[in-house]
C-alpha cells in the first residue's frame, strides 16, 4: 500500500511507521513496522512543505480465517516508541494511535 505524507512541520526526531491488520475484536493479526521508505528516508530529514510516498506491505498468515479485518496506520518515535497523534479526516482510531485506512474482507478458501 502507498502512504502519502504531507510534511507540515519538519520533524525533530525519527519516526517509525506501523501498519497493523486487526481482527473484528481489535486483536493484532500481523504488522509491518519500519521507517519510511525502508529506512532510506528518515523523518528527521523531512522538510516542511515537502511530500513523499511511502510503500508498505503486510504478509498475511497462511491460515488466516475468513472475515473482516481493519488496516490501521500510524507513527511512533523510533527512540522511545511513543505514539504520534495523526489524523485523516475523522478516521482516527479510538486509542488515538493511528488511523483506519481500510476494512478488508478475507474470503473462505
Amino acid at each position: 500500500m502507498a502512504l502519502n505524507w504531507q510534511v507540515i512541520q519538519a520533524p525533530a526526531a525519527d519516526y517509525t511507521v506501523f501498519v497493523h491488520l486487526l481482527d473484528s475484536q481489535g486483536r493484532l493479526v500481523t504488522q509491518n513496522d519500519q521507517q519510511p521508505q525502508g529506512g532510506f528516508a528518515p523523518t528527521r530529514g523531512w522538510q516542511a512543505g515537502s511530500a513523499m510516498t511511502d510503500h508498505h506491505g503486510l504478509i498475511l498468515p497462511a491460515e488466516l480465517p475468513a472475515g473482516e479485518y481493519v488496516v490501521q496506520v500510524g507513527l511512533y518515535r523510533s527512540d522511545d516508541q511513543s505514539p504520534v497523534p495523526i489524523t485523516r479526516g475523522d478516521q482516527r482510531t479510538p486509542d488515538g494511535k493511528g488511523v483506519v485506512l481500510a476494512t478488508v474482507r478475507v474470503a473462505p478458501q
